[in-house]
């Protein structure tokens, strides 16, 4: 199973998340839910309202109502996403499998200063 993320946005503002689901088992994924460590209103689970085929690669585009700020001294603005998806098979126990290595979110923030916090962002 790969469970594979990719987004941006604007700090602060709302971004977009699209998240790609390949099922290649012989049973489809049912109570769907996608933690991401990185990003606040997903980091303890949000339900994907959607039940995932058999043998079917499902993407879904999700708002990110607040993108985050990338750490002081973060190289880049891409910043790596890790976080599993939560799913079941019919008549089962729940499982759960990890974000693919590569799932990354694009951050635009043009400055942070180190001194009390100030954002070139917030002017």
């Amino acid at each position: 199973m790969l469970v594979y993320c990719r987004g941006e946005g604007e700090v602060g503002k709302i971004g977009k998340l699209e998240i790609t689901i390949d099922n290649p088992n012989s049973v489809p994924l049912m109570d769907v839910c996608i933690r991401i460590h990185e990003l606040s209103n997903l980091n303890y689970g949000m339900p994907l309202e959607t039940i995932i085929p058999t043998n079917d690669k499902l993407t879904l585009t999700i708002d990110i109502p607040k993108v985050p700020e990338l750490p002081p001294g973060y190289e880049g603005d891409i910043l790596s996403l890790s976080g599993e998806l939560n799913f079941r098979f019919p008549s089962c126990e729940i499982m759960s499998t990890s974000l693919a290595a590569d799932s990354t979110f694009k951050v635009e923030q043009i400055f942070i200063s180190g001194i009390a916090g100030f954002n070139i962002d917030e002017f």
